[in-house]
């Protein structure tokens, strides 16, 4: 391979570590689930020609909005500690047979009657397998998104889809439709994501929720830009709309952040939530206590809490005047800071305590450039991957934090024609190419 595989993706790079996929112990989202494999190829996987997710973009029935009897509850399970893999692998194996949830959206003209645009389908993954999002944007100003479902990501069962009623100029998600899928103790949480007219914001919304990955239950919030992460102690939407938390993705609650922990605080701008509780990271007037006088300048700062109610500011080691942003991979909380000059990056496992670790070639947190290029970030369980968009290369991120280039076997997928690296789950990384082909990428490690 000559070409970024990753360099066709959807996602964007900045704050895609928010939709980080945690593994559980879930059953498998499908009926008839095949097991996912562990190691090796899987040639025996043949998608039959008439498996389709959906034959056409009005095939799959939309339900309205859950009242608020038929909300879900949380999950009665106690959020699993993943288990790490620490990735060293990736075999490719081609089968033949593309799922309708690969194609394109059609042409305006090919629209069914009372569709005024559709997104085209987009695959995510999870500890359950994989789900793929389709969003129509009705002519009478309904957003209704449909929903398949895969346990091995060659095979793919409809699901039930949701709606959101209103005009579809005030909807939050009329851009991509849901680009992102968060496990947290209620479940998932699908997320829209739209990028501003002018700049590099990046704002997400919480659209629903779901225990299972095929029943779906709207989620409405007031805030208006943030981004969105979750964890074992539920959700959290952060940014300069303000912050909230939630433990079931469906009630959210605002924090106060005129309270006397975020004084001198200036900015939000993104938030994580881990088993210890909830992370923020920002801008704040910080007194400089090597400057005669007491000087006042503006630098990154974090706040942690273990409830989302109680807040209280942290002491990071050799900080500077960067703008910084709060990741997490599995168990490990990562804050970056750039620079003009430089990147540097603090680990955390409670929240509260923060060490310098050195910055390798990949950046991963925030995910900036760095001398290999730009990278699409995606992850299982506690292992993440950075896909170049620059080359061939796959890099593991593993539970220590060291970056990996994984060794490539098998039906490398063709960079002149595959679609792209667009999701990691159970059987391993999926994509197709433009001749119909779907490639499944079993990762193994230590």
């Amino acid at each position: 391979m000559s070409k970024g595989i990753g360099s066709f993706g959807r996602r964007r790079a900045v704050v895609l570590v928010t939709a980080m996929v945690i593994a559980s112990a879930a059953a498998s989202c499908t009926g008839a689930a095949s097991t996912p494999p562990s190691s090796g190829p899987v040639a025996s996987l043949r998608a039959p020609s008439d498996t389709s997710a959906a034959a056409s973009v009005a095939s799959l029935p939309a339900t309205p909005a859950a009242s608020p009897s038929e909300a879900p509850t949380v999950r009665a399970t106690a959020f699993p500690a993943p288990a790490a893999a620490n990735w060293t692998t990736i075999h490719w194996t081609k089968v033949a047979g593309r799922a309708a949830v690969w194609a394109d959206p059609p042409d305006s003209d090919s629209y069914p009657d009372g569709v005024d645009d559709e997104s085209g389908w987009h695959v995510l993954g999870w500890s359950g397998g994989y789900v793929a999002f389709n969003q129509l944007n009705m002519d009478d100003g309904d957003v209704v998104t449909q929903t398949s479902n895969s346990s091995d990501g060659i095979h793919w069962t409809p699901g039930k889809g949701f709606k959101w009623t209103g005009s579809s100029d005030d909807s939050p998600f009329t851009e991509n439709g849901v680009d992102a899928m968060l496990e947290g103790p209620a479940g998932l949480l699908a997320v829209d994501i739209s990028h501003a007219d002018c700049g590099s914001a990046v704002y997400e919304w919480p659209v629903a929720v779901s225990a299972d990955g095929i029943s779906w239950h709207t989620v409405t919030t007031e805030l208006d830009s943030g981004l969105v992460g979750s964890g074992p102690a539920g959700y959290i939407m952060a940014g300069s709309g303000g912050v909230l938390t939630s433990t079931d993705g469906i009630s959210w609650k605002p924090v106060d952040l005129k309270a006397a922990a975020f004084k001198g605080l200036v900015e939000v701008t993104s938030g994580t939530a881990f088993a210890g509780g909830f992370v923020i990271s920002g801008l704040a007037n910080t007194p400089d206590t090597s400057c005669a006088g007491g000087a006042i300048y503006q630098g990154p700062a974090l706040w942690w809490s273990p409830d989302g109610s109680t807040w209280t500011r942290d002491t990071v080691p050799g900080i500077s005047a960067g703008s910084m942003m709060v990741c997490r991979f599995g168990a490990t909380l990562v804050a970056g800071e750039t620079t003009s000059k430089a990147s540097l990056q603090w680990r955390s496992t409670d929240g509260q305590t923060w060490k310098p670790v050195s910055v390798g070639k990949v950046v991963i947190c925030p995910h900036d450039d760095s001398e290999v290029g730009d990278y699409t970030f995606m992850s299982y369980g506690p292992n993440s991957l950075a896909v170049s968009k620059e080359s061939d290369a796959i890099y593991a991120i593993h539970t220590d934090l060291a970056v990996v280039e994984l060794a490539q076997t098998g039906d490398l997928p063709d960079p002149d024609t595959f679609d792209g690296v667009v999701a990691v789950g159970p059987a391993g990384l999926i994509g197709v190419d433009d001749d119909g082909n779907t490639y499944l990428g079993v990762l193994s490690g230590k």
